[in-house]
């Protein structure tokens, strides 16, 4: 792996690892420059349940990240999911069409626990960055293939763990 950052690359790390920082300090002052709009962080949220709705609403508050898509089987989380987006996110019900699009930087997988592994894996071969909630597998095999895909494809991955 080349150690080359590209400047998209580099704002977009930054501004998920502000994200994630901002999930665990919310409340602190957000950076003084703003960045150009074309190095907006583009979320996609798959799973817009009550955790997901909070990572999605946390995420949102970063000047720097534009949530375009949200992903739920149920409807009523569904729109509370877009509600959450300030209405301005666009919705489907199969994960894959989040996967899908090119634009999507970050992925936020909120599911039920036996799904995690699956749309992590499949959302770091798509180009994505992930932040997972927790547990981050339901076996010891599942978190070392999350991990082996993390390493493999350069990805970053964080785990919401809200606890500790």
């Amino acid at each position: 792996m080349s150690d080359d950052i590209t400047r998209r690359d580099f704002f977009r790390r930054t501004a998920l690892t502000t994200a994630g920082a901002g999930l665990a300090l919310s409340g602190m002052a957000s950076p003084q420059k703003a960045m150009a709009a074309n190095d907006k962080v583009v979320v996609g949220v798959v799973g817009t349940g009550r955790m997901g709705r909070g990572n999605l609403e946390d995420f949102a508050k970063q000047p720097e990240v534009e949530v375009a898509l949200v992903c739920d089987v149920y409807g009523p989380n569904l729109e509370a999911g877009v509600k959450s987006s300030a209405g301005t996110a666009k919705t489907c019900k199969d994960f894959r069409e989040v996967l899908d699009r090119k634009d999507i930087d970050v992925v936020i997988v909120a599911t039920p626990d036996h799904w995690h592994a699956l749309i992590a894996i499949a959302a770091m071969e798509a180009g994505a960055d992930l932040y997972l909630q927790k547990p981050i597998s339901v076996d010891v095999a599942e978190g070392q293939a999350i991990l082996a895909a993390a390493r493999k494809l350069g990805r970053v991955v964080q785990v919401g763990t809200q606890r500790r």
